[in-house]
């Protein structure tokens, strides 16, 4: 479903980098809904297509980075986890010294991938005319407000439409 992909799509671009930072407290305060434009909602869908495109160029990027370091996806997306849950690395028994290292140095090339990603998402919002504060409301929005979902989903075509493929 395409909402679901925009609300991956939005965590990941919106909390990828502090996640990546290791920063326990950068979770979203409790936004004020707001009320949400035609225009708006448009503007957050034109941009958030754009967004889909480059946030799957950068992940693939990422994927190859962690396989360069010689480490499985799901083992490289699982110590990540471990970190954002606010384990250092070199607290992870579970793991080798080697593991360790490599998973540092994925992780290095993915915090640079996604800080060049987060300069690309600022400047797609304000080229489309939106600041950054209101696009990331719309998005948090868009999750919980059953209303707002179906004024989304119609811009797409129907409630039960799918992403296209890359």
């Amino acid at each position: 479903m395409y909402l679901k992909s925009i609300a991956t799509l939005f965590l990941t671009v919106t909390f990828g980098l502090a996640a990546f930072a290791q920063t326990p407290n950068a979770m979203p305060q409790q936004q004020q809904q707001i009320e949400v434009s035609d225009e708006q909602l448009k503007t957050f869908k034109k941009v958030s297509d754009k967004l889909q495109v480059k946030q799957q160029a950068v992940q693939k990027e990422i994927e190859s980075a962690v396989q360069d370091a010689g480490l499985e996806m799901a083992q490289f997306q699982k110590m990540a986890s471990q970190q954002m849950r606010g384990n250092s690395v070199d607290s992870m028994d579970a793991y080798t010294d080697e593991e360790k290292a490599k998973f540092k140095e994925a992780m290095a090339v993915a915090q640079q991938k996604q800080q060049g990603m987060m300069k690309q998402v600022s400047k797609m919002v304000q080229d489309a005319g939106m600041d950054m504060q209101t696009f990331q409301q719309i998005g948090t929005q868009i999750r919980s407000d059953k209303a707002l979902q179906q004024r989304f989903q119609k811009l797409q075509g129907g409630a039960g439409q799918s992403p296209q493929a890359p």
